[in-house]
């Protein structure tokens, strides 16, 4: 399989280590969010609850390899597994710098509904916001400076947000994209080939229905 990712490094490390002095902040001045409920989520979910095979993906909106498998590969994989019931997709925020976090913390202040749209048009148009000042993001999902400076200092959402950072450093995630497929963890951008072999063996790990 091809190596294509964003692997953590040294610099990576320091930012996602000023993520958790942060959340620490989240919490002490916001008690409440130390332990959200399990219906205060930032992941976005596509498919059916009762699907056999979970896909989990961990990605961050400036990796590039993230936006080629968004863009190109989980349309044939929704197309194909999702839509027919028989894989549901969790997207999982794993942001490796801080443009990446007040993107997720900026897609995750909108309803869940548009969510995945959002993530699609950051993707689409990275070039447009990367490197420019949050507002040429937040513009991009259709928010204006005072939307903008609202969302990306609500504690609760980036509490949430890193809340997930904590749960992938404890799965030992350590680069994006990274994908749980059943029992098994891919690391890199595997190509749709690859993504349906790794599902094929998923499904031969079912039980069989009598």
């Amino acid at each position: 399989m091809r190596q294509q990712f964003t692997k953590k490094t040294k610099n990576i490390q320091l930012f996602l280590q000023a993520c958790l002095i942060i959340l620490a902040g989240c919490y002490l001045t916001q008690p409440s969010y130390s332990n959200p409920s399990p219906l205060e989520s930032v992941s976005i979910e596509i498919g059916h609850q009762d699907a056999p095979i979970t896909i989990i993906e961990y990605t961050s909106l400036t990796c590039d390899h993230c936006a080629t498998f968004h863009l190109e590969v989980l349309p044939i994989i929704r197309l194909k597994y999702i839509d027919s019931g028989k894989v549901k997709f969790i997207f999982r925020h794993f942001p490796l710098d801080k443009e990446a976090l007040e993107a997720a913390t900026a897609i995750s202040c909108l309803p869940a509904e548009k969510r995945l749209d959002a993530v699609t048009n950051l993707f689409l148009n990275q070039s447009k916001w990367i490197g420019q000042k949050p507002t040429k993001m937040c513009n991009l999902l259709g928010m204006n400076e005072a939307q903008t400076n609202t969302c990306l200092k609500n504690n609760k959402i980036q509490a949430l947000v890193l809340q997930e950072i904590i749960e992938a450093q404890q799965k030992k995630v350590d680069a994006t994209p990274t994908f749980f497929i059943g029992d098994k963890i891919v690391e890199g951008q595997p190509n749709i080939t690859e993504f349906e072999a790794l599902i094929a063996k998923a499904e031969a790990k079912q039980p069989v229905k009598s």
